[in-house]
């Protein structure tokens, strides 16, 4: 993903001392002049889950993370370890205002306006973010509509129809 101002985030796998399996592959933002930012890598800790809870899966499940004018990105990933199970092991993470990874949302948690339903799951096309950082708010929680067979069908989609919009926006 890049940005208007040449920033650019994206996926990588690294390998060395200390590489295992469970490490390494990560995700990272590189700025103009040549400055790169590692925000995200398997292994290391979640924020915004117990101690003992690591990052297992940043990439194939939910695409290439999302970054916005402001320089903070937005992914999904799948978690392991402490209390995960099953039925909470995945969520979306992203950078605040001011620049701190958190959490959003997390498989199990309530969704807020569906009368005490929780999320099962996240769409597949990735997080997207308005120009404040802030995760766009849809019914699948901050991811894009998922696709469907009969889509294929359909009339393209205008430019810019996943954008967030007014009083649909929510601050991390």
């Amino acid at each position: 993903m890049l940005t208007d101002s040449g920033a650019v985030a994206f996926r990588g796998f690294v390998g060395g001392a200390g590489v295992t399996g469970a490490n390494d592959f990560g995700l990272w933002r590189g700025f103009i002049l040549g400055v790169l930012d590692s925000f995200a890598r398997e292994g290391d800790g979640v924020p915004g889950a117990p101690l003992g809870t690591t990052f297992s899966d940043l990439g194939g499940t939910f695409g290439a993370p999302k970054m916005n004018n402001a320089n903070g990105c937005a992914f999904g990933a799948t978690i392991t370890g402490g209390t995960v199970t099953a039925s909470n092991n995945t969520g979306i993470w992203a950078h605040n205002e001011i620049g701190a990874l958190v959490l959003v949302v997390r498989e199990g948690d309530v969704a807020p306006g569906a009368s005490g339903a929780v999320f099962t799951g996240f769409g597949a096309d990735g997080p997207t973010l308005n120009a404040l950082g802030q995760p766009n708010r849809s019914p699948r929680v901050g991811f894009e509509r998922p696709r469907r067979r009969s889509d294929h069908r359909s009339a393209p989609r205008s430019p810019g129809a996943d954008r967030p919009r007014a009083g649909r926006d929510f601050r991390v």
